[in-house]
């Protein structure tokens, strides 16, 4: 039986997603080698990261999605670049997160993990940060002073939860949503 490469994320809208790349590619031009650059139409945030699974594995976290994910409203807002574990020696380079007013997608991502345990699966336990991979660091490089170049004022409202599948390629990761779990508004 085949297994499919799976994650939960949020999808970013396609003009956040625009703005993000254009930032990208300036500072792509001070460092050119040893990274690997993340395509801008696969900008997500992260929740979970679930691995290979089965289709009855599917449909258990299809199910905890979809009781999971509650009436809420989330604006993000992406603060700054930054990268783990730090700037000395830059492993991952990615945007900061913030909620606008509160910690609802912190809470989501918890009670998500929380289901995800109780049905076996493993769950990273470290403490979730907010963030936008994109890139991924090879070998030691001097982060160059346009990593610290201002980003747009850039916010957007959460409109779902997606079960996303994973295809990895020589040329890059394909990206594909396997279902959507709308958020539902309380305005």
């Amino acid at each position: 039986m085949a297994k499919t490469r799976t994650f939960i994320a949020i999808n970013l809208p396609q003009e956040i997603k625009q703005e993000l790349g254009n930032w990208v590619e300036n500072i792509k031009k001070d460092i050119n080698t040893g990274v690997k650059w993340v395509k801008p139409e696969n900008f997500h945030l992260t929740l979970h990261f679930l691995g290979y699974l089965e289709e009855k594995q599917l449909e258990q976290v299809k199910t905890i999605l979809q009781s999971s994910v509650f009436k809420t409203d989330i604006v993000l807002k992406i603060k700054k670049p930054d990268c783990f574990p730090n700037q000395n020696r830059p492993r991952v380079l990615f945007f900061k997160c913030e909620e606008k007013e509160n910690n609802n997608l912190i809470n989501l991502q918890q009670i998500i993990g929380q289901s995800l345990k109780h049905i076996g699966m493993e769950v990273d336990d470290r403490v979730w940060q907010i963030h936008l991979t994109f890139a991924r660091v090879k070998m030691p490089i001097k982060l160059p002073t346009s990593f610290k170049k201002e980003i747009p004022d850039l916010k957007f409202k959460i409109k779902s939860i997606d079960l996303m599948k994973s295809v990895l390629r020589r040329t890059g990761p394909i990206y594909s949503i396997i279902e959507s779990f709308p958020l539902k508004s309380i305005c």
